[in-house]
């Protein structure tokens, strides 16, 4: 009997975290969780982390994680992750980084990727990945990838390639889609697509698309010629 009854709390249970996925605000996803206790079924760290994800400000998010402290439930690196991405400044993702620290949660590699996310120049971002590594944390593909979106220059470029380089780690199609930008205003084109066949980065349909939308804004006949070059390129290595 107790195990069919531990089994009945499960479905239940899945049945709510079903309904709190579909919830459409936090005020409906709050209502479902009233009604998970009146129907006795104990909340836990799913709930939260799925009601977590219905807040919109970083206010509603630590609303939330009051209740779950209420209840008895210590956050996670992951429920601290969800409500990072309320935050709507690098301030905002400072302080939010700082309060798991206070709780003695160690940021990971997602958590610092996230707030790097948040920077606003070049040099924020390269401070927030000296701070990783100080604090014993190694960037990833996706670190770099994100630095690369706060650089201005193909200079700047080239030192996140070194950077990366430098770590092991092999930048991928994304992250060759966003220094095509700078190459193709500098005409440093030949030289970006030299180290794409050095990291083994096939010229695809991604790199293609964007260079279709520069293109579209110049029609001068270099830029053509330049343009019928690599989409002869891409259209001979097409991923889809």
């Amino acid at each position: 009997m107790k195990l069919l009854n531990q089994s009945k709390i499960k479905l239940e249970m899945s049945g709510y975290i079903m309904l709190l996925n579909k919830a459409r605000t936090l005020v409906e996803g709050r209502e479902i969780m009233t009604s998970m206790r009146n129907h006795g079924v104990m909340l836990g760290m799913v709930s939260y982390s799925v009601l977590l994800k219905k807040a919109i400000t970083l206010i509603e998010g630590y609303a939330i994680i009051t209740m779950m402290r209420k209840e008895g439930i210590a956050p996670n690196v992951v429920i601290y992750s969800i409500l990072l991405n309320k935050a709507q400044s690098l301030d905002e993702g400072c302080a939010t980084v700082a309060i798991m620290r206070k709780n003695g949660i160690k940021p990971n590699v997602i958590i610092y990727n996230k707030l790097l996310s948040k920077s606003n120049t070049f040099k924020e971002g390269r401070i927030i990945i000296d701070d990783m590594r100080n604090n014993g944390i190694k960037p990833d593909v996706v670190t770099y990838t994100t630095l690369l979106t706060k650089s201005h220059t193909l200079e700047q470029g080239r030192t996140v390639l070194m950077c990366m380089r430098k770590d092991g780690i092999t930048p991928d199609a994304h992250t060759y889609g966003i220094l095509l930008k700078y190459a193709l205003s500098t005409q440093d084109v030949e030289e970006l697509l030299a180290c794409m066949n050095m990291d083994c980065v096939v010229f695809n349909s991604y790199h293609l698309r964007a260079v279709e939308r520069l293109f579209s804004l110049d029609l001068s006949c270099d830029s053509q010629k330049l343009w019928a070059e690599l989409h002869n390129r891409g259209q001979a290595q097409i991923i889809h």
